[in-house]
């Protein structure tokens, strides 16, 4: 067993060794390395909110973890459940879903009364579990937090009706990349998400003051999101392009159907008159025959009268 003290004051969590460490090998090299948590067995948890070290270990233990005592007035539908210990697509797509609230019963933690029930609780909740998780190296927990967030992204409808929205992801903006590095060759997750998701909604968040107010205070937030822009301006471009080239193509087999379909009509129009002239013909020939078999017709009842006719 080993001893976590969690928070300001330093309150003590006891968890099994074998299962801390199971996930992390920061932690496996704390736990039983030469470090002197390892011989004290104590680990000093105190820069850590107790809320987020015990959503840390009822990870470790259950596989998930629950933001339930957090009150949400988000507007948002209670998020599906994530896969975790998996690698999870962190892409966006429909994200116009209904959000409706999940209730809890008590706020933990270093977090106050008044911020039970903020939009911002919810998110920063995930946001600091990815944190910590980041610190001590368990990437499937990094994971789950993240699924947790996208859940989230994905079902929030509107922004510009509900102001707690922004200010929840204004915080969560400032607290991720105040607490998360840069990277040189690839992007860190968790600026990843989201600068994705306010790029994606960028319409409705410029018209947000405290949103401005994020934007003016420029810093690798700014840089991420207007490169997401340019980089969903320049698919649509493509896409643009794309769409253009093949209404060009599909007008240009019209045209050639269209005319296929002209020279037909003419065919048939040509066709057509000459059914006209032969039916014409062939009134003439009735009309001729009519008037042979009316002849033909005295002819026989002049012989029969043996009556001369004078053809």
């Amino acid at each position: 067993m080993i001893t976590i003290l969690v928070g300001p004051k330093r309150k003590p969590y006891t968890a099994h060794t074998d299962i801390l460490t199971k996930h992390s090998g920061f932690m496996r090299a704390l736990c039983t390395g030469r470090w002197a948590e390892s011989q004290s067995r104590e680990i000093d948890w105190s820069q850590w909110e107790e809320a987020t070290a015990k959503r840390f270990l009822q990870w470790i233990y259950h596989g998930n973890y629950s933001t339930s005592e957090l009150v949400m007035e988000l507007g948002i539908q209670k998020t599906p459940t994530p896969s975790y210990h998996t690698d999870s697509c962190l892409q966006f797509s429909q994200l116009d879903a209904r959000i409706t609230s999940e209730s809890e019963s008590e706020a933990e933690g270093n977090a106050t009364h008044d911020d039970r029930g903020s939009p911002s609780a919810i998110l920063m909740a995930h946001a600091k579990v990815y944190v910590l998780a980041q610190y001590t190296n368990t990437e499937a927990l990094e994971h789950t937090a993240l699924e947790q967030l996208r859940n989230i992204f994905l079902t929030i409808k509107s922004l510009s009706t509900n102001s707690g929205v922004i200010e929840g992801i204004v915080s969560l903006v400032e607290y991720a990349y105040a607490n998360t590095n840069a990277l040189v060759n690839s992007e860190e997750s968790l600026r990843s998400i989201i600068s994705t998701f306010c790029a994606i909604r960028l319409l409705e968040l410029q018209e947000q003051p405290e949103f401005h107010t994020l934007l003016h205070a420029g810093g690798d937030f700014v840089v991420d999101l207007w490169e997401k822009v340019g980089r969903k301006a320049r698919e649509d471009e493509q896409m643009g392009v794309k769409k253009f080239e093949t209404l060009s193509a599909e007008k240009e087999k019209l045209r050639r159907e269209l005319g296929d379909q002209t020279l037909e009509i003419k065919r048939l129009r040509r066709t057509c008159a000459t059914l006209r002239e032969r039916t014409q013909e062939n009134e003439m020939l009735r009309v001729e025959c009519d008037t042979l078999r009316e002849r033909a017709l005295r002819v026989c009842r002049c012989r029969a009268t043996d009556t001369h006719w004078d053809w």
